[in-house]
Order: C-alpha cells, then structure tokens, then sequence
C-alpha cells in the first residue's frame, strides 16, 4: 500500500518553522535538566549522548560512515530511559521502546483487494502490502490501548503509541525525513480512536519531528540536536509516547487518542462515553423551526463559510477511499470532499427571497464540553467494528456497533472529522428529526477543541490558530438499521426497500436538502417489523447539501458521490457546453437506478455470491468518461445481462421506465447548457421540480411492487449467524486491572489491547471518486 499512501499524501505535506522550545512545551514541568544530570547515558558537561558520540568518532576515526544498524540499541536504551525515569514520577500508562527493524507487524487490510489510486496522469497506481516493520516502535497498554494482554514479543500495530524510524546524517536526505507512510496509516486503521500519530526520524545527533493527522503531514524545522539541545529532545520524546495529554495537567483534549473510548480488561471492544448534546430543550428549538416550503425568507445555510474568494481561488480537496466488498474490490478511487471554496456562502443578497432555514443551525456554536454543564453522559458497549476508513487524511470515517449500556438499545455510532467549513451532519440530522426513510440521530458530541489545529497548536505552541485546513471531530449516535440493500431477503423485500429510501430523498428533497452520496452501502434495510415509510433508509449526510446556498458557475465542475453510482452528468461535468447544470435530486435518483441495477447484475437471488460482470469494472474507473460511456449504453439497454433471479418482466419493465427517465433527463440537461448562457441555480431547480421527478420515479416502484404482490413470493430467510459475544463489564476507570509489573510469570506480558475483529470491518463504504 505504500506507493498508493504516498499519492494520498503528495499534497498535504508542509512544513512550519520554529523554535524548539515551543515543541511540547506543556511537558517543560518535568524535572528534565535533573533527569541529564542522573543518566548514566548522557554526558551532562560534554552535553552528548555517550554511546551516540562514540559511534561518531569511531566512524571519523575510520573515515567511515556510522551504520544505521548501529543506532538501533542505543537510541532504544535512551528512550528506554526516558520511560522508566518519568513513568515513575508522572505515574502514566505502561510504555517501552521496542526494536522492530527485523520484526514486521501485520496490516489490517482485506486481502481479496486490490487497491489503487491515480497517479498524477490519471493511470491507477497498485500496491498491497501485507506487513511493514518500523526501526523503533513505542509500545503502550492500558484502558486507553486496549482490553487484552500484550506479547511484548510480538508488535502490533493497535498498541503502537509511536512508529519511529531512524536514519543517519550521510543517507539522510529530503524525501527520507519523513517516514514510510504505510506506518501510520496502519495506526489510524488498527486504532480507530487515533487522533494523530506524533513521530520523530531520529539520526546520530538529530531528531526530526513530524505530526500526522486528517489534514496530512506537518513536519517542524528546523530539526532538534538530540545532543546540545537534549531537554527539547527529551521533551518531545515524552510528548510523542503520551496516550492521555500533558504531563500532571492530563488534558483529554490534546491527546493523540479519544480519552471517551476505553477499555475494560479482558473484553475485546472498547466502551464509549458520549456527552450528549442533543438536549430536550435545543430539540423543541429546532422543531419549532418552519419546514423548508418555499414561502418565507432565505437565510445563509453555512455561518462559518469564509468571505466570497475571487475566481481562480477555488482548491478541490480529494480523499483517497479504501475498497470492501462492494460495488468491487477492484477500485478505490478518489473521494472528492468539498473545499472551502466549493463550500458555498452567500455575499450581498439572499439566492432566494422565499426560502427560509431554521436560524437555530446557523447560530450554534461548537460546544465546549468541559465547560457545559447541562450535557448528559450516555455510555455505549461496543459489539463490532462496522466500518474504518482506510487512509490518513480525509474525514477519517469509523462506525461501531454498540448498545446503550443503560437500556440495550442497539445503535451505530459514527466518528467522523468534517472539513471545518463544512456544514456538520448533526446539523442536518436534527432538521430531519422523526422524517420517514432517514436515518434518525439519537445523541451527538461535537468539540472545537477535538481539532487539528488544535492539536498541532499543543504539540508545537504558536501553531497559528487560522489554519485554513482545520478539521473538527463529531460523534453521532444514529437508531441501528439493518444491512446494506444487497443483503435483501427477497424480491419484495428489496422492493419495498428502495421504494422507502427513494421517498425518503423525495422528503428530504422537499426540506432543502440534497443527498449526493446516494450508494448501495449509504440505503439500508429497514428494522424487521418496520412500518410502510422505513422499511429501507438513506444515511450518511457527509456529502449533503442545502439547495438555497450560492456557488460560482466555476464550482459546478467540483461534483461528488460514489463512482461506481454517479450519474452521467456528474461524470461528464467538463463535456458540458459553458458552464454545467448544478448537481442535483435528478442526479441522486439515477444513482438510486443504478443502486438497483447493480443488485439485478451481480446477484443471483437473495444471500447469493456477488457475481462480476466484466463490463461492471468500469463502472468504477477512475477515468469519467470511460465510466460514463458504459452508464450511458446502460441506460439505453437496461435488461441486458440480468442475473436469473431478476430476468423477469417485473424487473425488466421497472429498470427500462427508470433508465427512459434518466436517460431523458441526462438529454434535457444537455439542451439547457447549450441554449442558456448560464445554467441554473440549484434552488431554481428545486422550485420548478419540487417533487414531480420523485413521483414519477416512486410510480413506477409502486407498480413493481404491486404487480410483484400477486407473484408467489420466494422468501429466503437470512442465514443464521452466531449469537453476539456476552460482554461482561466492571467498569471502573480507576480500576487497577490495567498495571503492568515487571518481572514474575507475567514478565512478557503487559495488559493491552486485543487488535480489531479478526475478520476485518464489516460491510465497507464505497470507493469514492470526484469527476474528471
């Protein structure tokens, strides 16, 4: 995965210059100078590192170089040093220093996947690696790590604090001062409450400092003697090994890790503490608000959107995804995330004088919860590993199955960091409270202080404050649904499933609101007994939008969704004549057509094997017109290569009226940007559409339906799975059972973390991709 990591990475590297006394400075309580004094492995009159100075001169001596090789033990027995003198004195979590150069740890990855990103000339670029060995490794345990016990003698990514990597002053060079990504990505993927991942390149005599997080790469200049300027590097060696904060103050907030996910020993899923800040009384507030009806004033959708920038400004961000099992594992594309300049923000007059928003979500401001009083504490067992996004930037996106630990309600919890322009989730959950065929939130916990500028403002004080790729950490809490559409029981079963997901984007499009992810893995299946309205429901508002805010002409080309789901016209952005329509709900209903294509042309029949049809691949390339091209003969062909199951006239007759209808509409759109000088707003659209395309779509559905009513139905039960592991807790944050003694029967075994399920995340998110 290494070289596919790396163009990830490419554009979110920079560096910032500044002193070493602001490089975790919060540490500079520690009794360092006295600890100089007392090491036998430091010299504090000749300021040097005993061991490290002689390898100096033996190799000036030689005329020769100093190996590599020859770092490896005495770097581990200064930092070695660092542990055993201030664990003592700060009484932290179990730590040490471990020599991994010859001892590869395992990747979490789906071995039946081939991954790849683009390269800088649109060609994929393929990598899988299953194991990768840093030189030094900083090993950690306790109810912050994990539940488990440790081998100390067998590494493992989830309870590596630290990957370093260590180099010498002649092969050190430019490109080698940061370290093989692969590395931390595998942090982010093995520790799912990660943060950042804080490191250092250590050399004979230097220390280079680098912060990875969801932003990227931020390395600090100039780099640290180790020798003259040992405090500094002591200091930030205790930084980067430190689960819980600063040192004595123990701020949660600047932690590399969520102090809320915790451990209780012996179990092998963490419990998360949630503070609530969805309250009754902002509940009756937001409810209170006028449903979008086209009939009062507008308002701007997005109170932190920056002042209107001057054309040619505009950045796009893009998120390399991972693959799962669905559409195919072939491809993991690029997902687009939108920027601040696609983030759209209205300058002078309102874009539309009827259109009024709740003012509520415009004035929220993000909550301090450590000064909040009102905020309740909800405490969740988690149960599975749904979903972990597998890249180092981006929104970093993690779901958990857990239930209440107070009533058993089962939900799914989602972490996610939001671009800090972004309108949050939560924001749009509240508007869609009690909305049939939606998701429905049930808590959410959103900090200014869980962000990366943030972060990198604790480990390098001065770090400015206006970093303008800030992201902000959200948790929500969402009502559990049932699997992906794909894993229907039943012709009917999955009917009536899209045809309740089709009418909840109808309502939300009603409110204000456009999708734009609509994918196979964002419609679920409705909770068994589920009322007509909520037998299937559209999630994930990571991507949606308000349709009353203002974008330049320029930023209609910036489009978003799942690649193997974008409609044509969303792949075909740049084909347009001028300046293209908008995305909009036409969009999002053809990605709902070939939600239910995709179905009828890899499986045969309820619970059967994904099956792949050559031609399915390109659905997914990362080339747009190679992807529109066969979508188009798709949709002009509808009913070729149907699976058996649904190569019948029910079928046949629903994906030809729903392929006629957005084969129309790609063609109308077509003719509007030839003939108007410029296109039309989004709000223009939805005030002449309203709901008539949503009818017609749902029409057709409701016919399927009824005529599949009359068939003798082929009801399939699910296969029986495996009751759910017991989960006994004793839960205690205090509670002893997380020290480690050293010595005894239990000498190489250190209480810790148990890795992710072992069969891996559960149903993955799609590769994402922004058009060409």
């Amino acid at each position: 995965m290494r070289p596919a990591v790396k163009v990830e990475l490419r554009n979110c590297k920079e560096s910032y210059e500044t002193d070493t006394k602001n490089i975790y400075r919060t540490h500079d309580d520690l009794p360092i100078e006295q600890f100089l004094r007392e090491c036998s492995l430091y010299d504090h009159d000749s300021v040097e590192w005993k061991e490290l100075k002689q390898l100096i001169r033996e190799a000036q001596r030689s005329q020769s170089r100093v190996a590599e090789s020859s770092l490896y033990e005495p770097l581990c027995r200064i930092i070695q040093a660092i542990f055993d003198y201030f664990d003592e004195w700060q009484d932290l979590h179990p730590r040490w220093v471990k020599d991994t150069h010859n001892n590869p740890m395992d990747h979490k990855e789906e071995t039946d996947v081939l991954y790849f990103i683009q390269n800088e000339e649109g060609e994929p670029l393929t990598s899988v690696t299953a194991k990768t060995a840093p030189d030094l490794s900083i090993m950690g345990g306790g109810p912050y790590l994990s539940g488990r016990e440790i081998d100390v003698d067998t590494p493992q990514y989830a309870h590596c604090i630290s990957p370093l990597e260590v180099k010498t002053e002649a092969t050190l060079n430019k490109a080698s001062r940061t370290s093989p990504e692969s590395l931390y990505r595998q942090c982010f993927i093995q520790q799912p409450h990660r943060r950042y991942v804080p490191t250092v390149v250590l050399t004979e005599s230097r220390a280079h400092v680098h912060v990875y997080d969801r932003s990227g790469v931020l390395r600090l200049t100039p780099s640290i003697d180790i020798h003259a300027d040992a405090v500094a590097f002591v200091r930030t060696i205790i930084g980067i090994s430190t689960v819980f904060g600063g040192s004595k103050k123990n701020n949660e907030f600047d932690a590399p890790f969520d102090y809320n996910v915790q451990w209780v020993a012996d179990t092998d899923y963490p419990q998360i503490q949630i503070y609530n800040q969805w309250t009754s009384e902002k509940d009756d507030k937001e409810s209170d608000s006028e449903d979008f009806d086209g009939s009062s004033e507008a308002s701007d959708w997005d109170s932190e959107a920056p002042e209107k920038e001057s054309e040619g400004s505009e950045e796009e961000e893009e998120e390399p995804d991972d693959s799962g099992e669905e559409p195919n594992g072939s491809y993991a594309g690029l997902e687009h995330e939108e920027s601040d300049a696609e983030i759209e923000h209205s300058g002078g007059e309102p874009a539309n004088p009827t259109v009024q928003l709740s003012d509520a979500l415009y004035q929220d401001p993000e909550y301090d919860c450590s000064t909040t009083t009102f905020l309740t504490l909800n405490l969740y067992d988690v149960t599975n590993m749904r979903f972990v996004r597998r890249t180092v930037t981006g929104r970093g996106t993690v779901c958990w199955d857990a239930v209440d630990a107070e009533t058993g309600q089962a939900v799914l919890i989602k972490d996610s960091w939001r671009y800090s322009r972004r309108i949050a989730e939560w924001k749009l959950l509240m508007q869609t409270k009690d909305m049939d065929g939606v998701g429905q939130m049930i808590a959410f916990e959103d900090r200014s202080q869980s962000s990366i500028v943030h972060f990198r403002h604790f480990i390098c004080y001065g770090f400015p404050r206006s970093y303008s790729h800030n992201r902000i950490f959200s948790r929500i809490v969402l009502q559990a649904y049932g699997q992906s559409i794909r894993h229907f029981d039943s012709k009917l079963h999955l009917l009536y499933a899209f045809r309740d997901a089709v009418a909840g984007h109808r309502n939300l499009w009603m409110s204000g609101i456009l999708h734009r992810d609509v994918s196979i893995d964002n419609v679920l299946l409705g909770q068994d007994g589920s009322k007509e309205g909520n037998r299937g429901v559209l999630i994930d508002f990571d991507m949606a939008i308000k349709v009353d805010r203002i974008r330049k002409p320029s930023q209609h080309l910036i489009r978003t969704g799942t690649r193997a789901f974008q409609s044509i016209a969303v792949l075909n952005a740049r084909v347009f004549e001028g300046v293209p329509p908008p995305q909009d709900h036409l969009d999002d209903l053809e990605s709902f057509l070939y939600i239910l294509a995709w179905i009828c042309l890899k499986h045969n029949g309820p619970h059967s094997r994904s099956m792949s049809p050559e031609f399915l691949d390109d659905w997914e390339s990362p080339k747009g017109h190679v992807c529109s091209a066969v979508k188009t003969q798709f949709l002009i062909q509808p009913t070729t290569m149907l699976q058996q199951y649904f190569n019948n006239e029910i079928f046949k007759t629903l994906l030809k009226a729903l392929a006629g209808m957005c084969y129309k509409h790609y063609l109308e759109k077509v003719t509007i940007s030839s003939e108007q000088e410029a296109p039309p707003t989004l709000i223009d659209v939805h005030k002449k559409a309203q709901a008539t395309h949503h009818d017609a779509f749902l029409r057709c559905i409701d016919e399927a339906i009824e005529k599949q009513q009359k068939e003798k139905e082929d009801w399939v039960r699910p296969p029986v799975t495996p009751p759910a592991k017991s989960v006994q807790r004793g839960y205690s944050k205090k509670s002893g059972l997380h020290k480690v003694t050293r010595g005894g029967n239990s000498k190489n075994k250190r209480r810790g973390d148990h890795s992710d399920d072992d069969d891996g995340p559960g149903p993955s998110k799609r590769s994402k991709a922004s058009a060409e």
